[in-house]
């Protein structure tokens, strides 16, 4: 397949919004016409209808613009007779659309030709959810992919190491840590119950990846953790063998709130300072810049707790430049190291 079609498909089964469509004289091309049915529309995981309708409409769209000669090009039978298939379906309500789940699937940031392909992990979430309350945990959010892009970037901070994910959501950074980047454990921690449960479903589903090489135990379990209960905190963060040495602390979009900020510093400095001053333990957290308050809270809370917040400097490229785990940047993302002082 065509590198600018192999880009275009990453992005849509992670379904994004802007996609970057192939010029006007690839998609005119029979073959290419034949792989976009194929490898887009016919068969499971392709996406909701209203979603293969807008891209699809896209397509046919862009196809008839470069026709020249009628008799010569034309729009395949295979895409107009899906293009009919998905204009019948009924529209649905545009509003329950923002709680409705399905399977996106995040492909790694590797070259566009990598042969074999990288893999690719599967994810159950609500990628229209907007942010609220107890449901911000059913969608990969964009400091998540930020995240992720910067792993993929550095994988010597993950191979090998024995990591805690704090508010792990949908558990895509989990995920690559405990499979592709190949991480020696990973603990996946969300303070609710319904996320954990989704959680675990979404290691279930990618289960192919996470086998220990010395095990065959999975090297990714799930938790409830509760940041502010101190007292079970040994319990809650150990294995049936005991408590790891944990070497790496994770985080994306968890400093949302400054209701919270105080209590995760607080959580920070006891693993930081008390139970891992042995190994050396550090954090990673990626913010999303939404109020400048609620982050200037948290470094504040930090540094009075005796914890350096170094800002990690990572470009994001453009999503037409970007190669797997598409996001763009409507607000400011930080990436911040967090150590003792």
């Amino acid at each position: 397949m065509d590198t600018l079609l192999i880009r275009f498909h990453r992005q849509y089964m992670q379904q994004i919004s802007n996609l970057t469509y192939p010029p006007s004289k690839l998609l005119l091309e029979a073959d290419v016409q034949h792989q976009l049915y194929k490898h887009f529309f016919d068969g499971p995981l392709k996406g909701p209808p209203a979603y293969q309708r807008k891209v699809l409409k896209q397509i046919i769209s862009l196809i008839e613009r470069a026709i020249l000669d009628p008799e010569e090009d034309a729009v395949s039978d295979q895409l107009m007779e899906h293009m009919g298939y998905l204009s019948s379906l009924p529209q649905g309500d545009p509003s329950d659309q923002a709680y409705q789940t399905q399977i996106i699937t995040y492909t790694l940031p590797e070259p566009l030709d990598a042969s074999p392909p990288p893999p690719r992990i599967l994810i159950e979430e609500a990628p229209n959810l907007l942010a609220a309350g107890s449901n911000v945990g059913f969608r990969t959010w964009e400091a998540s992919l930020h995240l992720a892009q910067y792993l993929h970037s550095n994988p010597d901070l993950v191979h090998g190491k024995k990591i805690i994910e704090l508010g792990a959501g949908t558990g895509l950074v989990s995920i690559i840590c405990a499979g592709p980047l190949r991480a020696d454990f990973v603990l996946g921690t969300d303070g609710l119950p319904h996320v954990v449960e989704s959680l675990e479903k979404n290691i279930y589903r990618n289960r192919h990846l996470l086998v220990n090489a010395n095990s065959e135990r999975s090297n990714l379990v799930s938790k409830v953790l509760d940041w502010g209960d101190v007292d079970d905190l040994e319990d809650n963060l150990a294995t049936d063998d005991g408590l790891p040495d944990y070497n790496l602390i994770l985080g994306a979009d968890i400093t949302y709130s400054p209701d919270v900020v105080p209590v995760l510093a607080q959580l920070l400095k006891i693993l930081i300072f008390d139970m891992f001053a042995d190994t050396g333990l550090e954090a990673l957290i990626s913010a999303t810049v939404r109020n400048g308050r609620t982050l200037s809270i948290f470094r504040k809370a930090c540094e009075e707790r005796g914890l350096s917040i170094e800002n990690v400097d990572l470009r994001c490229s453009s999503v037409m430049e970007q190669k797997g785990f598409f996001h763009e940047q409507a607000f400011p993302i930080v990436l911040m190291r967090i150590r003792r002082l």
